[in-house]
């Protein structure tokens, strides 16, 4: 609740009675919020510019209250080779952890949900993985199921080359038809007979379903809140804690005090409420996060080498913490090399 004393002009009210206004506001994305994108563009090199920062303050709250949610935070921005994707995370409690609903926008002023993604589709948008996003929402990739990535992305890269080499296969059995005219017709029938079966074991996906996979993904592997700042309720929800202290000075820099926003599936039923969230200390490969303090601003910064532009930060004085994602959705397949 935010209170303002309202100072009537004396020919009308009495000066000595101030008017109260209450109002209930509660931001969907305020100036610290901001700021603390910006520290995290310290770590990963990019940040949003005064424009974007001003239409996403606007445009953020007739949002919330057209979906009716609680709190909406922003998640990242992943850059397209013709517009970049901002994506923003609704909540339906102010104290919830998950968030209920995923929007994107194109300008920070008209925003779209993300629909859920099906298993099938999340499947063959793994394959995408290695391939910058277009920045149009009704493209669609071309995947062949059961396919190698190497195939699967350079169909999904350039789908007008992949036709291209299509042809070229296709005149190059033309021609050898017409030097063999005892095998023509059985040439033709093996080539109609596989350009079907591509087609049958091919799935289409838009952008905008490879961006709600990616946001998942992303969220599964690199989201990351402080050991003990949520905890498990009565009715076993994971809710903020409103006693949270902060981590100790020698936690710092150690991995078992960060964890992910999801629970561990191996922690037993009667343990989840010491460790119910899986530390970033068992994730696999060994060294995929790095850890940096600043002594100077009290700030702590984890990034994430599997998903670079994916970081996390914590403010050891103020007991604030968050995560940004600022990339071009690819994962590095060179991580191997680089640990």
């Amino acid at each position: 609740l935010e209170v303002e004393l309202l100072h009537s002009p004396p020919r009308l009210f009495s000066a000595r009675i101030p008017l109260l206004r209450v109002a209930h506001t509660t931001p969907s994305l305020n100036m610290e919020e901001l700021a603390m994108v910006d520290y995290v563009a310290e770590a990963v090199g990019e940040t949003l510019s005064v424009e974007q920062q001003t239409a996403l303050q606007a445009s953020l709250v007739e949002l919330r209250h057209t979906s009716r949610l609680s709190r909406l935070t922003f998640w990242g921005r992943v850059r397209g080779e013709e517009a970049d994707y901002f994506v923003v995370a609704g909540f339906d409690t102010p104290v919830a952890l998950a968030p209920s609903k995923w929007f994107y926008s194109l300008d920070c002023i008209a925003w779209s949900q993300l629909v859920e993604v099906a298993s099938e589709e999340a499947e063959a948008c793994t394959h995408l993985q290695v391939l910058p996003f277009k920045g149009i929402p009704p493209h669609k990739y071309k995947i062949k199921k059961g396919g190698d990535l190497a195939s699967q992305s350079m169909q999904g890269k350039s789908k007008a080359k992949a036709e291209g080499e299509e042809e070229e296969e296709e005149e190059e059995e033309k021609e050898k038809g017409d030097k063999d005219n005892d095998t023509e017709g059985a040439t033709k029938d093996s080539a109609e007979d596989r350009t079907k079966d591509v087609e049958d074991d091919s799935i289409y996906v838009t952008e905008e379903t490879r961006l709600a996979a990616f946001v998942a993904t992303v969220e599964r592997h690199a989201a990351v809140v402080p050991k003990g700042a949520y905890f498990l309720d009565s009715f076993d929800r994971i809710v903020r804690n409103r006693y949270f202290d902060g981590l100790p000075p020698h936690a710092l820099t150690d991995l078992h005090y960060y964890c992910h926003t999801h629970q561990d599936p191996d922690i037993s039923r009667t343990d989840r409420e010491a460790a119910f969230l899986q530390t970033l200390a068992t994730d696999a490969p060994e060294g995929c996060w790095t850890i940096r303090v600043d002594l100077v601003s009290s700030l702590v910064y984890l990034r994430n080498l599997m998903w670079p532009g994916a970081c996390f930060l914590y403010n050891s004085e103020t007991r604030r913490h968050g995560y940004c994602y600022m990339g071009n959705g690819c994962r590095n397949v060179d991580i191997m090399f680089m640990l």
